[in-house]
């Protein structure tokens, strides 16, 4: 979460097996959703309900496989460019 002008040291280290493995299977249902769109980029723009008009915090350019990552994380406010 955006906060005091940046974002917190993130991730914490996991070390729950349950909460590792529902985070992959998440991030490989995303990965497939956005896969199955057959555009060769996808925009991804994450905010919270009535923050539509704010401007992004973060511009990145990643590729899909990037999502997949257990250290990834999307962060709050942040307009991804997704390369699949």
């Amino acid at each position: 979460m955006y906060q005091n002008g940046g974002w917190p040291a993130w991730p914490p280290v996991e070390t729950d097996e349950e909460q590792l493995a529902s985070g992959r299977h998440n991030r490989q249902l995303l990965v497939g959703l956005l896969r199955s769109t057959g555009e060769a980029d996808v925009e991804l723009y994450g905010v919270w309900e009535g923050d539509f008009a704010k401007e992004p915090r973060i511009r990145e350019d990643i590729p899909i496989t990037s999502i997949l990552m257990d250290e990834f994380y999307f962060k709050e406010r942040g307009f991804y460019r997704v390369a699949l």
